[in-house]
């Protein structure tokens, strides 16, 4: 049988999951994305949430390539994009927690990876300058050293999470990262096809597409209070979802659930674990 075909078959149920959070994923993309494409000031004037949308965005397309991808039994490719999404969420959470944050983790954004030197001349360029406004950074030297030690993912995650969700955070982080590393262990993502296997994808798949609802949601409480972002059906649509992925079990959660955060979630975590 089609390899296609059997994963269909086998997990047909998880299939109609998927489809409905893809779904309402693009259409609440387009809808969110009218907002700001009707009014680029608007996007200029509340760019912590249009950075989150964006990452709602890119994150959309690899839930949707990594669907793609699992149904052809091709893991390892399904798994190293499900990673980028995984980072992404505590990332869109503490954006949207930290609002006035946003000048400096666009600059992480834009230095990660260069030399010092290099990550200096790129904070002076004209187009940064720009971008920003002429606003000053202060000494450039000591202002990439402090980037350096903040704004990357466990940084994220130990600031938005008690210490015993980033231990499951953490963990489940090193499984994904060996399909993204030159590590042998990828080989067990290439293996023949697994039913059990391929049903924890399209599990991880159905939790990652609902937190990444739930963390662009979050981080657009101006845009409800002014009553331009959907919320009758994102509400309808997340207590639907949310009933659905509850009673398949399995179900880890990336709530955040730090003391100092956690009464500042639009959408909370049920009262009954998911587990």
């Amino acid at each position: 049988m089609n390899i296609e075909l059997k994963t269909i078959q086998d997990h047909l149920h998880h299939h109609q999951i998927i489809e409905d959070l893809l779904g309402f994923q693009f259409w609440l993309n387009n809808k969110v994305a009218d907002v700001y494409n009707a009014d680029m000031e608007y996007s200029k004037n509340h760019m912590s949430a249009a950075f989150v949308h964006g990452l709602f965005s890119l994150n959309l397309l690899s839930l949707y390539a990594s669907f793609m991808t699992s149904q052809q039994n091709l893991l390892h490719q399904t798994v190293t994009n499900l990673r980028t999404i995984y980072e992404s969420i505590p990332k869109m959470y503490y954006i949207s927690f930290f609002p006035n944050e946003i000048r400096d983790i666009l600059l992480k954004d834009q230095i990660v990876g260069k030399s010092d030197e290099d990550a200096i001349n790129s904070l002076k360029s004209n187009k940064t300058l720009d971008f920003f406004e002429n606003k000053e950074l202060g000494d450039l030297k000591i202002f990439v050293k402090e980037l350096g030690h903040k704004y990357y993912f466990k940084w994220f995650v130990r600031k938005i999470y008690s210490e015993s969700q980033i231990k499951q955070l953490e963990s489940t982080f090193g499984l994904l990262s060996i399909s993204s590393h030159s590590s042998v262990a990828r080989k067990q993502y290439a293996s023949g096809y697994e039913k059990e296997e391929t049903g924890d994808i399209f599990e991880l798949i159905e939790l990652l597409s609902f937190f990444n609802i739930l963390a662009q949601a979050n981080g657009h409480k101006e845009m409800m209070d002014e009553r331009k972002y959907p919320i009758a059906e994102l509400t309808e649509f997340v207590e639907k979802i949310r009933g659905v992925l509850a009673k398949d079990g399995k179900m880890s959660s990336l709530f955040p659930d730090h003391p100092e955060i956690i009464n500042k979630l639009i959408i909370s975590p049920p009262r009954a674990p998911w587990h």
